[in-house]
């Protein structure tokens, strides 16, 4: 397919559900053999994996809080230039 060339609803239906089956049973199959490893293995890949939740969710949370404490921030020194220009 040449760029620039539409593509049918098929296509990008077939091609997005196609992604997700494989990514779906990647974790399939990763969440099926997870429980046969070593125990000193799985108590590592835990661990690493709760870090990876937990810094995943505060840089997140830290990515949507900057900017409103950023806006707010302007604001609040537009408004204090606005006051003290007009006393």
């Amino acid at each position: 397919m040449a760029c620039g060339e539409e593509q049918s609803y098929l296509q990008i239906y077939g091609y997005g559900t196609i992604a997700i089956v494989i990514i779906s049973l990647a974790s399939l199959v990763g969440a099926l053999t997870f429980p046969f490893i070593r125990k000193r293995v799985y108590q590592y890949t835990m661990l690493f994996f709760m870090a990876l939740a937990v810094g995943t969710l505060a840089g997140d949370a830290t990515m949507h809080l900057i900017p409103m404490v950023f806006s707010r921030c302007i604001l609040l020194i537009l408004f204090w230039s606005a006051y003290s220009k007009a006393n």
